[in-house]
């Protein structure tokens, strides 16, 4: 359907958007990409299957548009985390979303 590749193609999306992380699994990074309809404090970070958060990428004004961020798989202490599933949480204002992600050691 070209209407909704527009959507999810356009520099500037039409609502708030948590593409799916790639790749996963994965063994060692990923890459997290959000589209927002306009400028916005965008924070996002990763949590545990416990809840715990154990990293925020970013907590900062993003530009209107779709922006890309790679998580290292690793903690706010720089040391690598273990295999398991993690939550990638996108918080705008009163906005929450979420991405599973599989990481396999």
């Amino acid at each position: 359907d070209g209407q909704v590749a527009a959507t999810v193609l356009a520099a500037r999306p039409q609502e708030l958007l948590l593409y799916p992380v790639a790749p996963n699994p994965s063994n060692s990074s990923v890459t997290i990409r959000f589209g927002l309809p306009v400028a916005a404090t965008a924070r996002l970070s990763i949590y545990n299957v416990l809840g715990q958060r154990i990293r925020v990428l970013t907590d900062t004004e993003w530009d209107a548009g779709l922006h890309s961020m790679v998580w290292d798989a690793r903690d706010a202490a720089g040391h690598d985390v273990a295999s398991g599933v993690y939550m990638a949480q996108l918080v705008t204002g009163d906005r929450k979303m979420v991405q599973m992600l599989a990481l396999i050691r």
